[in-house]
């Protein structure tokens, strides 16, 4: 090689010598200052890839998971089934003498952002009991299944379970989570966009984790700007439900109530919503209501009369203790009642 062509490789050479070094101090100042000021909560360890379900929670694992700016911890902690609650003694599932409570849903029955004696499943137990009834709860909730995932779990352990009654409780992200799962594209804990080193990007960057948690705010709020006013649009999850994804969720509930009741011809369904101030959500589910074996909880007075801020976790977006205590009293006043051999209550 020539000196002119030496010449040209370093003059070519350096400037990109340059741009990479500035880029990468911009990057270790950028994951600096959101690691000092703006700190993100932990990633998410306790799901694994799954075939039936695209991912499930982990058995017998435990994850102290932070939230840094809120100031306090929860404790993640899974039995030998995969599921967050106690660990069950067989003898609970055969026990005709004892009540059991299937809890079927996502992050909210899972209980994001609290520990599990705040929840809802555990407060509806701790009320029952109260009240002399023999009952147990069996949360089997998992952070962004549908309602295909959810239901397919419940029927897949219906013989393991033996359910007496199932709450599930529906969000507005269901039917969208039921699309990517029937398409293909819930392709586990690594997500639809998978590169080298995602997985450890999220683990230990906190820029990372702040940029997939800003474009998911940028997309909510550009489809709550683009919404028409004909677009039934979730404002909760900023995903709309169509005609045709009503259509399919109920038909897939009323499927799993009527298999439900093969199963057990005495169980009873029952229905919440994530947000029953959402009046689309809240007619179509009541809709399903027959008083019988599909029964829709309404929480919605109870919801209305108090401040939004007081239901939701600040920053983090998923019901309060306040809101589970809610849906708690409501639930065990319908189960009470039924129990006792009543009528079904008007909603309270």
């Amino acid at each position: 090689m020539n000196g002119d062509a030496i010449r040209l490789v370093k003059a070519c050479l350096f400037p990109a010598i340059m741009i990479f070094i500035s880029l990468l101090l911009a990057l270790i100042l950028a994951e600096s200052g959101i690691r000092l000021f703006y700190p993100q909560p932990d990633p998410i360890h306790w799901v694994e890839n799954d075939a039936t379900y695209g991912y499930r929670v982990k058995k017998n694992f435990f994850q102290l998971y932070r939230y840094p700016r809120l100031g306090y911890s929860i404790e993640v902690k899974t039995n030998s089934l995969g599921l967050r609650d106690r660990e069950f003694e067989p003898s609970t599932f055969t026990d005709s003498d004892l009540t059991r409570i299937l809890l079927v849903g996502d992050s909210f029955t899972f209980g994001h952002g609290l520990n599990t004696d705040a929840l809802f499943g555990a407060q509806l137990e701790h009320i029952l009991k109260e009240r002399e009834h023999q009952v147990m709860t069996i949360n089997t909730g998992v952070g962004g299944w549908g309602t295909i995932q959810q239901t397919h779990f419940a029927e897949n352990h219906f013989e393991l379970f033996k359910p007496d009654f199932i709450v599930l409780t529906f969000c507005g992200n269901d039917p969208h989570d039921d699309l990517k799962f029937k398409n293909g594209l819930v392709k586990g804990v690594e997500g639809n966009i998978v590169f080298p080193g995602k997985i450890f990007l999220k683990d230990n960057s906190h820029l990372f984790r702040f940029l997939l948690k800003s474009f998911a705010v940028i997309y909510h709020n550009f489809r709550l700007n683009q919404r028409d006013e004909q677009e039934k649009l979730d404002l909760q999850s900023a995903t709309s439900i169509s005609r045709s994804d009503w259509q399919r969720t109920t038909a897939l509930i009323q499927k799993f109530s009527e298999r439900f009741r093969l199963f057990n011809p005495d169980g009873v369904l029952l229905l919440q919503a994530t947000a029953p101030e959402n009046e689309n959500i809240r007619r179509h589910l009541s809709a399903l209501h027959n008083g019988d074996d599909i029964i829709y909880v309404d929480l919605f007075d109870a919801f209305a009369a108090l401040p939004t801020d007081s239901l939701f976790i600040p920053k983090e977006g998923h019901w309060s203790k306040r809101a589970h205590s809610i849906s708690a009293h409501h639930i065990a006043d319908r189960i009470g009642a039924l129990l006792a051999g009543e009528s079904d209550p008007v909603n309270k």
